[in-house]
């Protein structure tokens, strides 16, 4: 089955499925500060800027792909920078 992508929503779907910052973490399980910190380093789920004062949005099918790619079996599948 495919992953939905952000171009397969309607603009109304996508403001829906969309979170920020703090959101988009607690929707993880992880810290805001761990997510900004992949923004800076790469890495992290895809992320869009719309507007310059409006701040950083994640929509809901780029962090479900971006949790599917780091799906593993066994910590031997782990890519290296993981390790």
């Amino acid at each position: 089955m495919r992953q939905a992508s952000t171009g397969d929503l309607a603009p109304d779907q996508m403001v829906r499925n969309s979170f920020d910052t703090d959101g988009a973490a607690d929707y993880i399980g992880c810290s805001a500060g761990y997510l900004i910190k992949l923004r800076g380093e790469g890495g992290g789920p895809a992320f869009h800027r719309l507007f310059k004062r409006k701040g950083i949005t994640y929509y809901r099918a780029d962090i479900d792909q971006w949790l599917a790619s780091r799906r593993f079996s066994s910590t031997a599948e782990y890519p290296e920078t993981l390790r």
